[in-house]
């Protein structure tokens, strides 16, 4: 139960952030006083068809209420951690579904619909809620509208008599169960190069190229890197005219 829980909560912040990625940076609500509505119609349009998917989950979704794990005792005086997701829609979301039921939402109208959401929370909490009980730790405003806060166990019920509250969620670490590591031996399937360039024909004559020298012609060579120092026999600079090929390291660059 506690895992589907967590599951629950993580599918609907997935979905929250895919369909939010498709928003610009310049698309903040610091830029509220500057520009009075997005470009929805550009946004929808570049909407992929996983955050369209994404986008209707989030609109048939009716979780609400207490959405906590099993293990949380509502009768203790212990604080305990909580989500609180709030009726209404956050910021981007509420402006991508205005414009999907052909409806017009401004930047500033969305946010402000948010900001109020957020200042009836805190007077019902304060009214509702014992005070110097709980503590509101985080806000969340654009792909989640709501709070994240710590309060008595035996005082989560009441979040509920507030009209702005939706659902409380655990406030818990979500961790995979990864699969065990195998064990996978890889061969290579590639094959010779050899007989493409005639080489297996003067292998064949007993050319193996032992005891043969051999030269590069390069910018420069970094004989300390640990693949080369122990092939490194020697070189020479044409550029300097002396017989250190060490590579031109950026300070000389600059």
């Amino acid at each position: 139960m506690k895992y589907k829980i967590s599951k629950r909560f993580t599918s609907l912040t997935l979905c929250m952030g895919l369909i939010c990625s498709t928003f610009p940076a310049l698309l903040s609500v610091d830029n509220i006083h500057a520009q009075t509505a997005l470009p929805i119609e550009q946004i929808l349009a570049k909407l992929t068809p996983e955050q369209r998917k994404a986008l209707k989950q989030l609109q048939t979704s009716d979780q609400s209420g207490l959405l906590l794990s099993p293990d949380v005792d509502l009768e203790s005086e212990q604080p305990i951690s909580v989500i609180v997701e709030f009726k209404t829609k956050p910021l981007k979301i509420a402006m991508l579904e205005s414009q999907l039921q052909g409806k017009s939402l401004s930047l500033s109208s969305a946010n402000q619909l948010v900001e109020e959401s957020h200042n009836k929370f805190e007077k019902d909490a304060s009214r509702i809620l014992e005070q110097k009980q709980y503590k509101i730790r985080r806000s969340f405003k654009t792909a989640f509208n709501g709070v994240s806060m710590t309060l008595p166990g035996n005082q989560v019920k009441a979040l509920l008599q507030s009209d702005t509250v939706k659902a409380v969620w655990s406030d818990a670490e979500v961790q995979l169960d990864l699969p065990s590591e195998m064990q996978v031996t890889y061969s290579s399937n590639m094959p010779s190069s050899l007989p493409f360039i005639g080489i297996d024909k003067l292998h064949q004559e007993g050319y193996t190229g032992k005891g043969i020298k051999v030269g590069v012609i390069d910018t420069g060579i970094d004989y300390n890197h640990p693949d080369l120092k122990d092939a490194y026999k020697g070189g020479y600079d044409f550029v300097d005219n002396d017989s250190d090929p060490m590579e031109t390291t950026y300070d000389q660059w600059v």
